[in-house]
């Protein structure tokens, strides 16, 4: 794929026969197909567990939007072990909570209700899309390599006390796992005194 025409990778969850999994493909099929059919892509999740090549490649060179349909989370599990980036990983049980009103029944029909809250998903998965693209100045499909280019940034020691950017620093380093992160997501410049940390940690220091 050229990497000019990345565009934000689409993974639904694959459960069949349970209604929350079909929501999940129909939201996929929404944003692909009707909301931003210029700056999304969509991979079944069953080509990754395939390990099919190209689904892995595509994955593994864009920012993803994964929509699973119960806790196991397979598809934002698989978009990580095929070397891609979760910029958003949606469950569609949690949308569920804030709408219960849309009880979706139905497998290879959805009802009405299951629909409207596909739609809703769908809806949420396009202001997402919509965020990334506003992240990359000129570009309306964001690649990976840009999209982590704008995601960092450099603190300097003068706006953040030295001991609370050594603590943060120190307590990711030593249990990324804590924070949903990789230790080669932990970035640490010495140089100029700047140490520049990303924004899947930005969390430990907002309160600074």
């Amino acid at each position: 794929m050229s990497k000019a025409k990345t565009k934000v990778v689409i993974v639904p969850c694959s459960g069949i026969g349970k209604p929350y999994g079909t929501v999940s493909r129909e939201a996929a099929y929404i944003v692909t197909e009707e909301l931003r059919p210029d700056r999304t892509q969509l991979v079944p999740l069953s080509l990754l567990v395939l390990g099919d090549p190209q689904a892995r490649t595509t994955v593994a060179e864009s920012v993803a939007v994964t929509i699973d349909g119960c806790k196991l989370a397979c598809s934002t599990k698989m978009v990580k072990e095929s070397g891609g980036t979760v910029s958003k990983d949606i469950a569609v049980l949690d949308v569920f909570r804030r709408h219960r009103d849309l009880k979706p029944l139905g497998i290879a029909e959805l009802n009405p209700e299951g629909l409207k809250l596909a739609r809703v998903i769908a809806e949420e998965i396009a202001r997402q899309v919509d965020d990334l693209a506003a992240r990359v100045p000129g570009s309306s499909t964001p690649r990976k390599e840009e999209f982590f280019s704008h995601k960092e940034r450099a603190i300097e020691p003068s706006d953040i006390p030295s001991e609370a950017t050594e603590r943060a620093v120190k307590t990711v380093t030593e249990s990324p796992e804590d924070f949903g992160v990789r230790k080669t997501n932990v970035l640490q410049c010495e140089e100029s005194g700047v140490t520049r940390i990303k924004d899947e940690i930005r969390i430990l220091v907002s309160g600074w």
